[in-house]
């Protein structure tokens, strides 16, 4: 899928996402998947992760994914997921009204990370540097 794919796909979703939230979840799109280069059912992790946006099982169900369709559920399910994700994920931050950059910061940690041990906690640095550039790409 391109980058104007998926947020075409976002902001078709209902709930009124913004176009701030659909680049946001672009990015991760990118980072996650290579935008689902190899199909939108693309295994990760190992075998423990899937889709576009790579959740675990967990996670999936968690973020009010029908269990039944976890690893056959359409790209457009998988997005509306994805963004009741980053709605929750940046929610739940201490920081109030947050910047784009504070969005990713937040998301990555959560979206990434947040199911793994403590001793792999630096690994969301790296991957949300790039989900970070991957959005500013968008903008040039």
């Amino acid at each position: 899928m391109t980058s104007k794919a998926i947020i075409a796909l976002v902001l078709s979703l209902s709930g009124n996402p913004t176009n701030e939230e659909a680049r946001i979840l672009d990015a991760f799109a990118m980072q996650e998947s290579s935008r689902a280069a190899r199909g939108i059912h693309v295994p990760g992790d190992g075998g423990k992760a899937w889709g576009i946006c790579q959740f675990q099982k967990s996670r999936w169900k968690e973020c009010g994914g029908d269990p039944k369709l976890y690893g056959k559920a359409s790209a457009k399910y998988q997005a509306k997921i994805m963004l009741k994700a980053l709605r929750k994920y940046t929610r739940k931050s201490r920081w109030g009204t947050l910047t784009v950059t504070q969005k990713i910061i937040v998301a990555g940690r959560n979206h990434n990370i947040g199911h793994c041990k403590k001793s792999q906690k630096n690994k969301h640095y790296s991957y949300t540097r790039s989900v970070l550039k991957y959005y500013m790409d968008q903008t040039e």
